[in-house]
């Protein structure tokens, strides 16, 4: 079975752990520990102590890890971290594994604020209906926290975008994207989502990092399948 190391080891290369680790943002081991991990937790932060909750894994990946106080943690449970890596390849921007899981092809040219790639616009192989799109998007998340505009009646590509600003906005309905989802709809981008005719769908910043979290899960499931990942949120789910 792996140890802590072996898991971190095992996504180094999708979270690009060097250069989040040169920029000192954690993509890896926070906590080190030698058990073997026979189940791992899935928690978007640790919470106050006391940690009870975590002497039930023999790790824990959080992705806000900060708050953590080492000396109330379980002896021996492993923590791993993925922070800026997970917001930035993992989550509703520039994440390919979220546009093959929704069936879309990236285009080659992604947006970008600020000359940084901060998402993509997808293309389906045939125009769809947008309510049925819209629908699609709430499953892969979980739900969402607010829609806004009526968009096309229907539309063969949707953006992904990791913000949101009038321009990314007008940028994605140019390539022709009757639908801009996104962690959080911010109010200067409103008024481009009406003037565009597109629609816009925020599915919350914390679904947006927990689908990142579940994902980085499968990866490791599917390497070892005898690991047990569990979502170790309070509710019984990520978060």
């Amino acid at each position: 079975m792996p140890t802590v190391h072996d898991l971190a080891d095992h996504l180094a290369g999708p979270l690009d752990r060097a250069r989040y680790h040169a920029e000192g943002d954690p993509a890896g081991v926070w906590l080190a520990s030698d058990r073997e991990v026979r189940r791992l937790g899935l928690r978007l932060e640790p919470g106050r102590p006391p940690y009870d909750w975590a002497a039930a894994f023999d790790a824990v990946l959080l992705h806000r890890p900060f708050g953590l106080w080492p000396a109330r943690w379980p002896d021996g449970v492993g923590v791993l971290a993925a922070h800026r890596a997970l917001d930035d390849r993992f989550s509703t921007g520039l994440n390919p594994d979220l546009a093959t899981a929704l069936g879309l092809v990236a285009d080659d040219e992604p947006l970008r604020r600020d000359g940084n790639a901060i998402g993509f616009v997808g293309r389906l192989t045939e125009a769809g209906r947008l309510d049925p799109l819209v629908d699609r998007v709430a499953a892969e998340f979980g739900g969402t926290d607010e829609a806004l505009g009526d968009g096309p009646g229907s539309t063969d590509a949707i953006a992904l975008v990791g913000a949101m600003t009038a321009e990314l906005v007008e940028a994605a309905a140019e390539r022709g994207a009757g639908l801009y989802v996104t962690g959080q709809i911010r109010g200067p981008a409103r008024e481009a989502v009406h003037r565009c005719g597109v629609r816009a769908l925020a599915v919350g910043q914390e679904r947006a990092e927990a689908w990142g979290l579940r994902h980085l899960g499968r990866l490791i499931e599917a390497r070892w399948p005898d690991v047990e990942v569990v979502e170790a949120g309070s509710s019984g789910r990520v978060a």
